[in-house]
């Protein structure tokens, strides 16, 4: 699935849906933000993760210049990285110290 961010980046998202015999693809999630189309592409390399485990990462791209909105992206990216870890079971609050030190290095750019 991918998102687009009004002009600042766009990001896939792994995700299930449910191929019909005509080969039409249904997406039975729900919709909070009330999608009318949404796209899909198939990526025959992803492996269905096994009960208990998390999916792939998002992907991003940049599709803007701005400093503001590269900074975020890095952020996002380590965020990701340290909810895998909790996720994987490591220490909470050890993984939760390491995000607020990448978050203040970020910050630490701006005037």
């Amino acid at each position: 699935m991918f998102w687009e961010r009004k002009k600042a980046f766009v990001e896939a998202e792994a995700h299930c849906v449910v191929e019909l015999p005509d080969g039409s693809l249904i997406d039975n999630t729900p919709k909070p933000d009330g999608e009318k189309q949404i796209l899909f592409l198939a990526d025959p390399d992803l492996e269905t993760p096994d009960d208990g485990e998390m999916g792939p990462a998002n992907r991003r791209l940049l599709i803007c210049d701005d400093r503001m909105m590269r900074d975020w992206l890095e952020l996002a990216e380590k965020r990701d990285a340290i909810m895998r870890n909790v996720y994987e079971g490591n220490d909470a609050q050890s993984v939760l110290m390491e995000f607020m030190m990448s978050n203040n290095q970020v910050m630490m750019r701006f005037p």
